[in-house]
């Protein structure tokens, strides 16, 4: 195992370009071009140069909130989250040369009807081959806090794949009847569904509830795997899917990590589901994969560990590389955007500002780049805040 020490001069950043008018929310890119939401009078997407910023199209809004989802690009199309006021049709297709508006996504399988699109929860989209999936539940957590606790459960949740030039369904899978989803992840060869079990008719905050963790094939639903790791989906790929054990919290305020209890990182075959090893973390730590390895950041002090992605052996460590009156345990920030690109890492640190880590060495890299959205190309980088989106060479 390698420890470094912190390096405390800025990355050797080139600004390219900068946008003024984003509207935060993540970012698709394919085929040299980037997708983004910006807000110039109304919201909408853009579809801009990646090398200029130079818009190619603009659509019309995308609704009253933000994407949660980067847009996905297809052979002549491109997918994004509208968060329309309509049933769960809130996947909007448009040409990929264009920006017309082909068509909607349909979200649910066929009872979809019963679903509010106010109260229900989708996830996507996900590209699977030439497929979009994404998946949908209705509101069982409200349902099991009504006064009438053994009411008939609402709809079940579902993971549904179309063709976005056709419209047409290509496979429907309905979750578990008590599955409650948490996150979704897709390699892009699978779907992996994270959630917890809970019982019609019981306290979703009283009773004891179980993880459950489905794998789908993404060419045609079939269920690959199950397994009970936890609810939480940290990351997937280079063959591997993360979970999570959540520790429990020792009071209800925190100002400093010992406060939370440990937890349990569970990286498994992406394949079969078996277990590849287990890692005692602490509660809050944000684990994702990078080309071929497992980054584990402290969302406290913003010190990283790098684990072999099969065996879970360390490669290298990074302790906090903040003066220890800068640091800010109270200011938490979990579900970090990352981006790896020019052989580095690179996240959103608890100070507000872009942080990254050398892949190899785990050398520290400080920048002044505020942003909280990171995406790249592989040869720039993409830096969104709270109201531009700019972008650096290396």
């Amino acid at each position: 195992m390698a420890t470094t020490t912190p390096s405390h001069g800025n990355a050797m950043l080139t600004k390219l370009w900068k946008v003024e008018t984003y509207s935060s929310g993540p970012l698709g890119i394919g085929d040299g071009v980037i997708y983004a939401p910006l807000l110039e009078g109304e919201k909408h997407y853009a579809a801009l140069d990646v090398a200029t910023g130079a818009p190619r199209w603009k659509t019309r809004g995308f609704g009253s909130l933000p994407p949660r989802f980067a847009a996905v690009v297809t052979e002549g199309a491109v997918v994004v989250q509208k968060y329309a006021q309509a049933r769960p049709k809130v996947m909007m297709v448009v040409d990929r040369q264009s920006g017309q508006t082909l068509r909607d996504v349909r979200c649910a399988g066929p009872e979809s009807d019963a679903l509010d699109a106010t109260s229900a929860h989708v996830y996507g989209p996900f590209r699977i081959g030439q497929l979009v999936v994404c998946v949908t539940y209705g509101p069982l957590a409200q349902a099991l806090r009504d006064e009438n606790r053994h009411a008939e459960p609402p709809p079940r949740g579902h993971v549904t794949a179309s063709d976005p030039l056709t419209g047409k369904v290509a496979w429907d899978v309905e979750l578990p009847e008590g599955m409650v989803t948490h996150n979704v992840l897709s390699d892009g060869e699978r779907i992996f569904v994270g959630g917890r079990q809970t019982a019609a008719g019981t306290s979703d905050e009283n009773q004891d509830w179980q993880g459950r963790l489905l794998a789908l094939r993404g060419s045609d639903g079939k269920k690959l795997w199950e397994s009970e790791p936890g609810p939480a989906l940290n990351g997937a790929g280079d063959g591997v899917v993360l979970a999570d054990m959540r520790g429990v919290r020792t009071r209800p305020q925190h100002t400093a990590a010992h406060d939370y209890a440990p937890n349990e990182l569970v990286a498994l075959d992406a394949a079969t589901g078996a277990v590849r090893f287990r890692r005692t973390m602490l509660t809050g730590w944000t684990s994702f994969v990078a080309d071929d390895r497992i980054i584990c950041v402290d969302p406290h002090t913003d010190g990283a560990v790098a684990l072999n992605s099969t065996t879970g052996a360390e490669l290298w460590s990074m302790p906090s590389p903040h003066p220890a009156e800068l640091r800010q345990p109270s200011a938490t920030i979990h579900g970090r955007s990352f981006a790896a690109c020019a052989g580095c890492v690179w996240i959103t640190g608890s100070q507000g500002r872009m942080i990254g880590f050398d892949l190899a060495t785990g050398a520290f890299h400080r920048t002044n780049v505020r942003g909280f959205t990171l995406a790249s190309d592989g040869k720039r980088l993409f830096v969104g805040d709270a109201a531009s989106l700019t972008a650096f060479g290396f």
